[in-house]
């Protein structure tokens, strides 16, 4: 989900007046607070059955340019949701032979989409802090400098 930094035309002039790896540094500092506050919303949104998947809410920043927040790979089984299988035509299930409705899938993960609604909710405020993050770094070095 792409977002728009307000000021980012100003943020990017005084980006390019830093070092590489000093602008790197400062972007990488900022996707992760923005990051931060994507993980928390995704931590409270996430179901809890044994609380595994909460536990393994994991923020990545590459090279100042990315941040991803991920979690087990199970996860997007979970926000996604699957279709299940079609049972077989031959052998009948448990439920069939007891003479229940087992339906027409097996197998089905209902769509929780908890991280994609959490991205959904939080991608305004995240943005706004990067931004703030990014023009603190960025003006306390230019008060240094």
């Amino acid at each position: 989900m792409p977002m728009r930094l307000e000021g980012g035309k100003d943020l990017s002039r005084q980006l390019l007046q830093l070092d590489d790896k000093v602008a790197r540094t400062y972007m990488s500092h900022a996707l992760r607070a923005g990051a931060e506050e994507v993980a928390a919303n995704v931590h409270f949104s996430a179901p809890v059955r044994t609380g595994q998947l909460s536990a393994s809410i994991a923020i990545s920043v590459r090279g100042g340019k990315q941040a991803d927040v991920s979690c087990e790979w199970y996860g997007r089984f979970v926000n996604d949701g699957t279709s299940g299988r079609k049972k077989s035509g031959g052998r009948k299930t448990k439920k069939e032979r007891a003479g229940m409705d087992a339906g027409s899938l097996t197998g089905a993960i209902k769509a929780t989409h908890f991280m994609t609604e959490a991205l959904q909710d939080s991608s305004e405020q995240a943005t706004n802090i990067i931004g703030q993050t990014l023009r603190a770094d960025i003006e306390g070095s230019f008060r240094r400098g």
